[in-house]
Protein backbone atom coordinates (compact mmCIF):
# COMPACT_ATOMS: atom_id res chain seq x y z
CA UNK A 1 0.00 0.00 0.00
CA UNK A 2 0.81 3.88 -0.51
CA UNK A 3 0.01 5.24 2.96
CA UNK A 4 0.69 8.95 3.59
CA UNK A 5 1.25 9.63 7.43
CA UNK A 6 0.66 13.32 8.82
CA UNK A 7 1.46 14.19 12.11
CA UNK A 8 2.81 17.27 13.61
CA UNK A 9 6.02 15.62 14.80
CA UNK A 10 7.61 12.81 14.72
CA UNK A 11 10.00 11.49 17.52
CA UNK A 12 13.12 12.14 18.69
CA UNK A 13 12.96 15.12 16.52
CA UNK A 14 9.87 15.89 18.36
CA UNK A 15 9.14 14.74 22.02
CA UNK A 16 5.53 13.92 23.04
CA UNK A 17 3.43 10.40 23.16
CA UNK A 18 1.83 11.11 19.60
CA UNK A 19 4.80 12.24 18.07
CA UNK A 20 6.61 9.21 19.56
CA UNK A 21 3.99 6.62 18.43
CA UNK A 22 4.16 8.35 14.68
CA UNK A 23 7.72 7.49 14.56
CA UNK A 24 6.76 4.05 15.28
CA UNK A 25 3.77 3.61 13.09
CA UNK A 26 6.15 5.10 9.99
CA UNK A 27 9.31 2.50 11.31
CA UNK A 28 6.98 -0.56 11.10
CA UNK A 29 4.66 0.28 8.19
CA UNK A 30 7.82 0.81 6.01
CA UNK A 31 9.68 -2.80 7.68
CA UNK A 32 6.67 -4.55 6.78
CA UNK A 33 6.73 -3.29 2.84
CA UNK A 34 4.48 -0.42 2.33
CA UNK A 35 5.53 3.09 1.16
CA UNK A 36 5.35 5.41 3.58
CA UNK A 37 5.36 9.32 3.15
CA UNK A 38 5.90 11.34 6.70
CA UNK A 39 4.82 14.54 6.39
CA UNK A 40 6.03 16.45 9.67
CA UNK A 41 8.06 19.42 10.93
CA UNK A 42 11.26 19.74 12.22
CA UNK A 43 11.00 22.43 14.73
CA UNK A 44 15.73 22.42 14.48
CA UNK A 45 15.15 21.98 10.59
CA UNK A 46 17.87 19.58 10.30
CA UNK A 47 16.88 15.74 10.66
CA UNK A 48 19.12 12.13 10.29
CA UNK A 49 17.08 10.19 9.38
CA UNK A 50 19.43 7.06 9.09
CA UNK A 51 20.10 7.21 12.94
CA UNK A 52 16.54 6.42 13.43
CA UNK A 53 15.83 4.34 10.35
CA UNK A 54 17.12 1.04 9.43
CA UNK A 55 18.37 0.83 5.47
CA UNK A 56 15.50 -1.15 4.48
CA UNK A 57 13.23 0.86 6.49
CA UNK A 58 14.14 4.15 4.28
CA UNK A 59 14.15 2.27 1.38
CA UNK A 60 10.53 2.31 1.76
CA UNK A 61 10.45 6.07 3.37
CA UNK A 62 9.98 9.17 1.91
CA UNK A 63 9.82 12.16 4.73
CA UNK A 64 8.07 15.35 3.40
CA UNK A 65 9.13 18.40 6.04
CA UNK A 66 6.26 21.10 6.30
CA UNK A 67 6.94 23.77 8.78
CA UNK A 68 4.56 24.14 11.58
CA UNK A 69 3.63 27.92 11.94
CA UNK A 70 5.13 30.22 14.85
CA UNK A 71 2.78 31.13 17.24
CA UNK A 72 1.78 34.48 17.85
CA UNK A 73 1.59 33.74 21.70
CA UNK A 74 -2.40 35.16 21.71
CA UNK A 75 -5.67 33.35 22.83
CA UNK A 76 -6.43 30.18 20.53
CA UNK A 77 -3.03 30.41 18.96
CA UNK A 78 -2.85 26.28 18.63
CA UNK A 79 -6.19 25.86 17.04
CA UNK A 80 -4.82 28.82 14.17
CA UNK A 81 -1.37 27.54 13.87
CA UNK A 82 -3.33 23.88 14.00
CA UNK A 83 -5.12 24.90 11.07
CA UNK A 84 -2.52 26.88 9.15
CA UNK A 85 -0.66 23.35 8.90
CA UNK A 86 -3.44 21.45 7.90
CA UNK A 87 -4.04 24.06 5.08
CA UNK A 88 0.01 22.97 4.15
CA UNK A 89 -0.66 19.56 4.52
CA UNK A 90 -3.82 19.98 1.86
CA UNK A 91 -1.89 21.90 -0.57
CA UNK A 92 1.34 18.90 -0.79
CA UNK A 93 -1.03 15.72 -0.56
CA UNK A 94 -4.01 16.74 -2.54
CA UNK A 95 -3.07 15.61 -5.81
CA UNK A 96 -0.98 12.24 -4.43
CA UNK A 97 -2.09 9.15 -5.38
CA UNK A 98 -2.24 7.31 -1.70
CA UNK A 99 -4.53 4.79 -0.82
CA UNK A 100 -5.44 5.41 2.70
CA UNK A 101 -4.11 8.60 5.14
CA UNK A 102 -2.96 7.88 8.81
CA UNK A 103 -3.47 12.01 10.18
CA UNK A 104 -2.52 12.28 13.77
CA UNK A 105 -4.17 14.65 15.44
CA UNK A 106 -5.92 17.83 13.98
CA UNK A 107 -3.17 17.59 11.18
CA UNK A 108 -6.17 16.24 8.54
CA UNK A 109 -8.59 18.86 9.57
CA UNK A 110 -8.15 20.47 5.68
CA UNK A 111 -8.08 17.10 4.01
CA UNK A 112 -11.71 16.09 5.89
CA UNK A 113 -12.77 19.45 4.53
CA UNK A 114 -12.00 18.13 1.15
CA UNK A 115 -12.64 14.51 1.56
CA UNK A 116 -14.99 14.18 -1.32
CA UNK A 117 -12.00 15.54 -3.44
CA UNK A 118 -9.67 12.61 -2.77
CA UNK A 119 -9.26 9.52 -3.86
CA UNK A 120 -8.53 7.31 -0.61
CA UNK A 121 -9.88 6.98 2.68
CA UNK A 122 -8.87 9.40 5.44
CA UNK A 123 -8.12 8.05 9.43
CA UNK A 124 -8.10 10.12 12.22
CA UNK A 125 -6.03 9.06 15.60
CA UNK A 126 -7.02 12.14 18.28
CA UNK A 127 -5.41 9.93 21.06
CA UNK A 128 -6.50 10.84 24.20
CA UNK A 129 -9.48 12.53 23.70
CA UNK A 130 -8.41 15.26 26.65
CA UNK A 131 -10.65 17.79 25.90
CA UNK A 132 -13.16 15.13 26.44
CA UNK A 133 -12.04 13.93 29.77
CA UNK A 134 -12.91 15.22 33.63
CA UNK A 135 -10.11 17.28 35.14
CA UNK A 136 -7.75 20.18 34.65
CA UNK A 137 -7.35 23.75 35.64
CA UNK A 138 -9.13 26.78 34.40
CA UNK A 139 -6.81 27.54 31.62
CA UNK A 140 -6.98 23.64 30.66
CA UNK A 141 -10.95 23.96 31.00
CA UNK A 142 -11.22 26.78 28.64
CA UNK A 143 -9.10 24.79 26.34
CA UNK A 144 -10.85 21.87 25.97
CA UNK A 145 -13.95 24.18 25.34
CA UNK A 146 -12.23 25.26 22.15
CA UNK A 147 -10.81 22.04 20.76
CA UNK A 148 -14.13 19.78 21.82
CA UNK A 149 -15.99 21.16 18.67
CA UNK A 150 -13.06 20.93 16.28
CA UNK A 151 -12.32 17.37 17.36
CA UNK A 152 -15.66 16.35 17.05
CA UNK A 153 -15.92 17.71 13.67
CA UNK A 154 -12.38 15.72 12.59
CA UNK A 155 -13.87 12.24 14.80
CA UNK A 156 -17.09 12.23 12.88
CA UNK A 157 -15.76 13.29 9.48
CA UNK A 158 -13.44 10.71 9.34
CA UNK A 159 -13.54 7.92 7.11
CA UNK A 160 -12.39 6.04 9.82
CA UNK A 161 -10.79 6.56 13.10
CA UNK A 162 -8.35 5.10 15.33
CA UNK A 163 -9.23 5.00 19.11
CA UNK A 164 -6.98 3.32 22.25
CA UNK A 165 -9.53 1.01 24.38
CA UNK A 166 -11.23 1.62 27.21
CA UNK A 167 -12.86 4.92 28.36
CA UNK A 168 -11.19 5.77 25.41
CA UNK A 169 -13.45 4.09 23.08
CA UNK A 170 -16.58 4.62 24.62
CA UNK A 171 -15.65 8.42 24.80
CA UNK A 172 -15.04 7.72 20.47
CA UNK A 173 -18.56 5.75 20.48
CA UNK A 174 -20.54 8.25 22.45
CA UNK A 175 -19.19 11.33 19.46
CA UNK A 176 -21.37 9.00 17.00
CA UNK A 177 -18.33 7.98 15.16
CA UNK A 178 -19.17 4.82 12.57
CA UNK A 179 -15.73 2.96 12.12
CA UNK A 180 -13.32 2.62 15.00
CA UNK A 181 -10.38 0.58 14.44
CA UNK A 182 -8.99 -0.17 18.08
CA UNK A 183 -4.87 0.72 18.28
CA UNK A 184 -2.79 0.71 21.31
CA UNK A 185 0.63 1.81 22.38
CA UNK A 186 3.00 -0.16 22.48
CA UNK A 187 6.83 -1.47 23.47
CA UNK A 188 9.32 -2.21 20.91
CA UNK A 189 12.38 -4.05 20.91
CA UNK A 190 14.43 -1.54 22.84
CA UNK A 191 12.42 -1.88 25.95
CA UNK A 192 11.98 -5.82 25.81
CA UNK A 193 15.60 -6.26 26.07
CA UNK A 194 15.80 -8.84 29.27
CA UNK A 195 14.71 -7.87 32.26
CA UNK A 196 16.94 -7.43 35.11
CA UNK A 197 17.47 -10.20 37.17
CA UNK A 198 19.54 -8.75 40.40
CA UNK A 199 16.73 -6.70 40.76
CA UNK A 200 15.98 -6.10 44.43
CA UNK A 201 12.43 -5.69 44.45
CA UNK A 202 12.18 -2.95 47.17
CA UNK A 203 10.14 0.05 47.40
CA UNK A 204 11.81 2.19 44.72
CA UNK A 205 9.06 3.83 42.65
CA UNK A 206 9.59 5.73 39.43
CA UNK A 207 7.49 8.87 38.02
CA UNK A 208 8.37 9.87 34.05
CA UNK A 209 6.44 12.60 32.67
CA UNK A 210 6.59 16.21 32.05
CA UNK A 211 5.07 18.96 34.54
CA UNK A 212 1.49 19.76 33.98
CA UNK A 213 -1.46 19.56 35.91
CA UNK A 214 -3.09 16.42 34.89
CA UNK A 215 -0.10 14.24 35.47
CA UNK A 216 -1.12 14.71 39.25
CA UNK A 217 2.51 16.35 40.37
CA UNK A 218 0.04 18.06 42.87
CA UNK A 219 -1.40 14.82 44.41
CA UNK A 220 2.23 13.58 44.41
CA UNK A 221 2.87 16.64 46.43
CA UNK A 222 0.01 15.99 49.04
CA UNK A 223 0.42 12.31 49.50
CA UNK A 224 3.97 11.59 49.88
CA UNK A 225 4.48 13.46 52.82
CA UNK A 226 1.44 11.37 54.51
CA UNK A 227 3.12 7.95 53.87
CA UNK A 228 5.46 6.29 56.61
CA UNK A 229 7.11 3.71 54.70
CA UNK A 230 10.42 3.78 53.67
CA UNK A 231 10.67 3.97 49.91
CA UNK A 232 12.72 6.08 47.21
CA UNK A 233 10.67 7.77 44.36
CA UNK A 234 13.09 8.85 41.79
CA UNK A 235 10.67 11.90 39.59
CA UNK A 236 11.97 12.06 36.28
CA UNK A 237 10.82 15.43 34.34
CA UNK A 238 11.64 18.93 34.54
CA UNK A 239 9.73 20.02 37.76
CA UNK A 240 10.10 23.64 38.51
CA UNK A 241 12.34 24.41 41.45
CA UNK A 242 9.34 25.99 43.34
CA UNK A 243 6.99 23.26 42.90
CA UNK A 244 9.19 20.66 44.53
CA UNK A 245 8.87 19.50 48.14
CA UNK A 246 11.71 18.70 50.48
CA UNK A 247 11.23 15.25 51.46
CA UNK A 248 14.14 12.37 51.97
CA UNK A 249 12.35 9.96 50.02
CA UNK A 250 11.76 12.09 46.60
CA UNK A 251 14.53 12.56 44.41
CA UNK A 252 13.88 15.38 41.27
CA UNK A 253 16.51 13.81 38.58
CA UNK A 254 15.29 16.29 35.83
CA UNK A 255 14.88 15.33 32.28
CA UNK A 256 16.46 12.18 31.20
CA UNK A 257 17.61 10.22 28.17
CA UNK A 258 15.73 7.08 27.01
CA UNK A 259 18.94 5.04 27.78
CA UNK A 260 18.91 6.41 31.17
CA UNK A 261 15.54 5.90 31.63
CA UNK A 262 16.00 2.26 30.68
CA UNK A 263 18.31 1.84 33.06
CA UNK A 264 15.99 3.58 36.28
CA UNK A 265 13.33 1.39 35.22
CA UNK A 266 15.53 -1.85 35.33
CA UNK A 267 16.32 -1.03 39.24
CA UNK A 268 12.92 0.32 39.60
CA UNK A 269 10.09 -1.93 41.78
CA UNK A 270 7.09 0.13 40.98
CA UNK A 271 5.88 2.67 38.48
CA UNK A 272 3.78 5.66 39.35
CA UNK A 273 1.57 6.99 37.03
CA UNK A 274 -1.20 9.05 38.93
CA UNK A 275 -2.46 11.31 36.18
CA UNK A 276 -5.95 12.87 36.07
CA UNK A 277 -6.75 12.42 32.12
CA UNK A 278 -4.96 9.78 29.50
CA UNK A 279 -4.81 7.95 26.36
CA UNK A 280 -2.98 5.33 26.61
CA UNK A 281 0.77 6.31 28.56
CA UNK A 282 3.90 4.65 26.22
CA UNK A 283 5.98 4.69 29.62
CA UNK A 284 3.47 1.98 31.24
CA UNK A 285 3.90 -0.37 28.73
CA UNK A 286 7.43 0.20 28.33
CA UNK A 287 8.19 0.06 31.90
CA UNK A 288 5.69 -3.09 32.70
CA UNK A 289 8.15 -4.58 29.35
CA UNK A 290 10.96 -4.17 32.20
CA UNK A 291 9.17 -5.54 34.69
CA UNK A 292 7.84 -2.79 36.80
CA UNK A 293 4.48 -2.75 38.58
CA UNK A 294 2.39 -0.06 37.51
CA UNK A 295 0.63 2.18 40.46
CA UNK A 296 -2.20 3.50 37.73
CA UNK A 297 -4.93 5.75 37.69
CA UNK A 298 -7.69 4.02 35.56
CA UNK A 299 -8.38 6.78 33.01
CA UNK A 300 -7.93 6.53 29.25
CA UNK A 301 -7.17 2.82 28.21
CA UNK A 302 -5.10 2.47 31.31
CA UNK A 303 -7.56 -0.48 32.24
CA UNK A 304 -7.17 -2.36 28.90
CA UNK A 305 -3.15 -3.14 30.43
CA UNK A 306 -3.08 -2.61 34.11
CA UNK A 307 -5.10 -5.03 35.99
CA UNK A 308 -4.81 -6.57 39.43
CA UNK A 309 -2.28 -9.57 38.41
CA UNK A 310 0.47 -6.93 37.11
CA UNK A 311 -0.21 -4.13 38.90
CA UNK A 312 -2.49 -2.00 41.23
CA UNK A 313 -5.18 0.49 39.46
CA UNK A 314 -6.89 3.41 41.17
CA UNK A 315 -9.85 6.07 40.28
CA UNK A 316 -8.09 9.75 39.77
CA UNK A 317 -8.62 13.40 41.44
CA UNK A 318 -8.09 11.79 44.58
CA UNK A 319 -4.93 12.05 46.92
CA UNK A 320 -7.10 9.35 49.28
CA UNK A 321 -7.18 7.02 46.19
CA UNK A 322 -3.39 7.46 45.49
CA UNK A 323 -2.05 7.16 49.71
CA UNK A 324 -4.06 3.94 49.42
CA UNK A 325 -3.36 2.94 46.09
CA UNK A 326 0.80 3.21 47.18
CA UNK A 327 0.17 1.82 50.77
CA UNK A 328 -1.10 -1.41 48.49
CA UNK A 329 1.79 -1.52 46.81
CA UNK A 330 4.49 -0.78 49.49
CA UNK A 331 2.81 -3.57 51.38
CA UNK A 332 3.27 -6.82 48.67
CA UNK A 333 5.16 -8.99 50.07
CA UNK A 334 8.44 -9.85 47.91
CA UNK A 335 7.26 -13.19 46.23
CA UNK A 336 3.71 -11.26 45.25
CA UNK A 337 5.95 -8.28 43.82
CA UNK A 338 7.74 -10.94 41.37
CA UNK A 339 4.93 -12.41 40.32
CA UNK A 340 3.29 -9.07 39.68
CA UNK A 341 6.78 -8.21 37.74
CA UNK A 342 6.75 -11.50 35.58
CA UNK A 343 2.99 -10.88 34.82
CA UNK A 344 3.55 -7.43 33.20
CA UNK A 345 6.65 -8.62 31.30
CA UNK A 346 3.89 -11.28 29.88
CA UNK A 347 1.33 -8.67 29.23
CA UNK A 348 3.62 -6.80 27.28
CA UNK A 349 5.32 -9.71 25.30
CA UNK A 350 2.23 -11.36 24.61
CA UNK A 351 -0.14 -8.36 23.42
CA UNK A 352 1.30 -4.79 23.44
CA UNK A 353 4.45 -5.23 21.61
CA UNK A 354 5.28 -3.26 18.08
CA UNK A 355 6.40 -6.13 16.02
CA UNK A 356 2.11 -7.75 16.43
CA UNK A 357 0.32 -4.56 16.86
CA UNK A 358 1.73 -3.04 13.62
CA UNK A 359 0.88 -6.35 11.83
CA UNK A 360 -2.49 -6.44 12.99
CA UNK A 361 -3.16 -2.53 12.26
CA UNK A 362 -1.98 -2.71 8.57
CA UNK A 363 -3.96 -5.71 8.26
CA UNK A 364 -7.18 -4.06 9.43
CA UNK A 365 -6.06 -1.30 7.33
CA UNK A 366 -5.73 -3.07 4.51
CA UNK A 367 -9.30 -4.81 5.23
CA UNK A 368 -10.85 -1.07 5.56
CA UNK A 369 -9.52 0.10 2.41
CA UNK A 370 -10.78 -2.77 0.18
CA UNK A 371 -14.17 -2.17 1.81
CA UNK A 372 -14.30 1.38 1.29
CA UNK A 373 -12.93 1.27 -2.58
CA UNK A 374 -15.93 -1.33 -3.26
CA UNK A 375 -18.49 0.93 -1.59
CA UNK A 376 -17.00 4.18 -3.71
CA UNK A 377 -15.67 2.58 -6.42
CA UNK A 378 -19.09 3.88 -8.16
CA UNK A 379 -18.36 7.38 -7.48
CA UNK A 380 -14.53 7.40 -9.12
Amino acid sequence: MKIALVTDGIYPYVLGGMQKHSYYLAKYFAKFGHQITVYHPIPNGVANYTQDFTEEELKQLNFEEVPFPKSDGLPGHYIRCSKQYADLIWEKVKSEPFDFIYTKGFTGRTLLENKAKLRCPVGVQLHGLEMFQEGGNVKQWMDKALLKPIAKKCLQNADVVFSYGGKIRELTKRLKVSNIITQHGCANDFWLRPVNQAKSFDNSILFVGRYEHRKGHHLINDVIPKLNEEFNLKMVGDVPKQKQIENPNIQYIGNKTAEEVFELAQESTFLLTPSLAEGFPTIIVEAMAQGVIPIATNVGAVEEIVNEENGVLFEPHSADELENAIQKALSLPIDQRKQCSNAARVQVEEHFNWENSAAKLLSQIEKFCDSWKRTHSSNH
